[in-house]
């Protein structure tokens, strides 16, 4: 083999590298959403009335609505920890309501 064609060759396999090596990073950077997460909250014709939770893509967390029917698949959850485990994006912690954190002065300096 010529050396300009090994180097035309080698080069090739580099840049390769790279573009694969961006693509699975991209991939990684980012969960699938579940797909029941990412439709409209449901609506049925039954008459009672119950609160539901129901994962809003825009603002990228659980919201309460009430629901005017019986309770069906896709996106509405009876309890807004199975909403927050289903569709929660992964790269935010939440924290949990009505959880007050007690600090410690013991080791204050004035």
């Amino acid at each position: 083999m010529k050396p300009t064609m090994l180097l035309i060759f080698v080069t090739s396999l580099v840049i390769m590298a790279f573009i694969v090596e961006n693509t699975a990073s991209k991939n990684r950077r980012r969960p699938r959403m579940p797909p029941r997460c990412l439709g409209e909250p449901d609506v049925s014709s039954c008459r009672a009335l119950h609160y539901v939770y129901f994962y809003n893509t825009t603002k990228r967390r659980c919201q309460r609505y009430p629901e005017l029917g019986c309770p069906r698949e896709g996106n509405g959850f009876l309890k807004e920890e199975e909403c927050l485990e289903t569709c929660q994006d992964n790269r935010r912690r939440v924290r949990p309501k009505n959880k007050r954190v007690l600090r410690s002065t013991k080791n204050i300096q004035v």
